[in-house]
């Protein structure tokens, strides 16, 4: 079900469902569009720090999951409103899809960590695993995709 939705969300954002980007402004230079992409990432970085001083951390990891949950959703809302330069704009739109994509993972297991704490189910530890793959693969492929784009900050 999930792949399901990580393709509808694809699908929405060819579309131009999920938001076009772009503000109608003139293109970006590759410099520009680095400063601008990675001053969003650090305030997402600075947000999600933010959060998790407000939220003091227990045993309870859906705390931190949430935390970082809306410091995605904050990220790619601000990415939504530009364009990167057009040698850029594949791995943007990639790079965005990723980070929809690890939303989709973080809200999982919050779901699953709240479950596990309500004793409504257990997730096996070899789906865990699983979801923790796929969270890593995705950071990793955003890191690769980032220094494509010529960003420091975003990963």
């Amino acid at each position: 079900m999930q792949r399901t939705v990580v393709g509808a969300v694809a699908a929405a954002m060819a579309l131009g469902a999920v938001g076009c980007g772009g503000s109608g402004e003139t293109q970006l230079t590759r410099q520009q569009f680095a400063r601008k992409a990675d001053a969003i990432c650090k305030q997402g970085e600075e947000r999600r720090a933010a959060l998790l001083r407000t939220r003091p951390l227990s045993p309870d990891v859906g705390k931190m999951q949430v935390a970082y949950l809306a410091s995605i959703r904050h990220q790619v809302a601000q990415l939504e409103s530009f364009d990167a330069p057009k040698a850029a704009s594949a791995a943007f739109e990639q790079y965005k899809h990723l980070l929809l994509e690890r939303r989709l993972i973080i809200a999982q297991r919050i779901r699953d960590a709240e479950n596990i704490k309500n004793q409504n189910s257990h997730t096996p530890g070899t789906e865990l695993h699983e979801i923790e793959m796929r969270e890593g693969a995705t950071m990793v492929q955003g890191a690769r995709l980032a220094q494509q784009m010529g960003l420091a900050v975003c990963h």
